[in-house]
């Protein structure tokens, strides 16, 4: 059952679809933080745009990227998708 609220269907025009990931706005924004990591940008400018986005866990999913880093738990493109499903899961970021 879906709670009521905006939830978001995260998937790939060249995936299935029969299982798709339903996330939260958090788990949304997730997916982009990590795109603005990949792109450099700077801790204070994600922050920034998280600021105008406004999601609940901005604070912990940055600081979690950062620290991710510093732990090398991010440096390829599987680690990243271990972290955020790890993220997912620890912030209930997931419509069940």
């Amino acid at each position: 059952m879906i709670p009521s609220g905006r939830v978001f269907i995260a998937y790939g025009l060249e995936e299935e679809i029969e299982d798709p990931i339903v996330l939260y706005w958090d788990g949304v924004f997730l997916y982009e933080v990590v795109f603005w990591y990949e792109l450099e940008l700077d801790e204070d400018s994600i922050m920034h745009l998280a600021d105008l986005f406004n999601p609940k866990y901005a604070e912990e999913i940055v600081e979690g990227l950062y620290e991710a880093e510093e732990n090398d738990e991010v440096s390829t493109f599987k680690a990243q998708d271990v972290w955020m499903a790890n993220m997912i899961n620890k912030l209930n970021m997931r419509v069940q």
